[in-house]
């Protein structure tokens, strides 16, 4: 079950949308093909994936205090985490998109 973490004022636009994972670890396919079907349904809206064993994949797993991958950051254009869904039971892509068309 993925832990989901609401950390931020919902009116706070979006800016990114990031995925933390591990790749060659047993949920990477999970989350490649995540990021793979948010690409094709969402494509104005772009996702970035990172390996969290990366430095910039552990430094912003340390900012946003992930503890489990995948990751799934929604990031406001002040830097700060919207929304934040973490664990193998990664969200629907239709839910990350909403926080776009609230925006």
């Amino acid at each position: 079950m993925a832990k989901r973490t609401k950390t931020s004022d919902a009116t706070i636009k979006p800016m990114r949308v990031l995925i933390l994972y591990r790749p060659m670890s047993e949920h990477a396919a999970k989350a490649e093909d995540f990021v793979n079907g948010y690409v094709k349904h969402y494509p104005k809206h772009p996702i970035e994936a990172l390996n969290i064993d990366s430095r910039e994949g552990s430094d912003l797993a340390q900012l946003y205090g992930i503890v489990s991958h995948p990751a799934v950051i929604i990031i406001g254009t002040d830097g700060s985490a919207i929304e934040v869904w973490q664990g193998e039971q990664l969200p629907d892509i239709s839910e990350v998109n909403y926080y776009f068309r609230l925006a």
